[in-house]
């Protein structure tokens, strides 16, 4: 017997990620300057360009090793993984 707890909480999932999808699809699609931290500048497009896009974008071997990037309105940091 399935069990009606999960049923519910995979369709919820499933809703948000529709509700979630049609919002980043009505998005406009606009250019925008990423700074890095060395001071340089990459063009991307808003709703599209992801901070793993940008690591790639610079060397493959960074984007294996970042761990985390801060996004907010204004500003794109790379942190990438002190520990190894």
């Amino acid at each position: 017997m399935m069990n009606l707890s999960r049923v519910r909480k995979t369709t919820i999932r499933w809703v948000i990620g529709c509700v979630q999808t049609r919002f980043l699809v009505a998005q406009p699609r606009e250019e925008i300057v990423i700074k890095m931290p060395d001071g340089s500048e990459r063009k991307g497009t808003s709703w599209e360009t992801s901070p793993m896009d940008v690591a790639k974008e610079v060397s493959k071997s960074l984007s294996e090793r970042i761990v985390i990037a801060k996004v907010n309105i204004l500003t794109i940091e790379y942190r990438p993984n002190l520990t190894q």
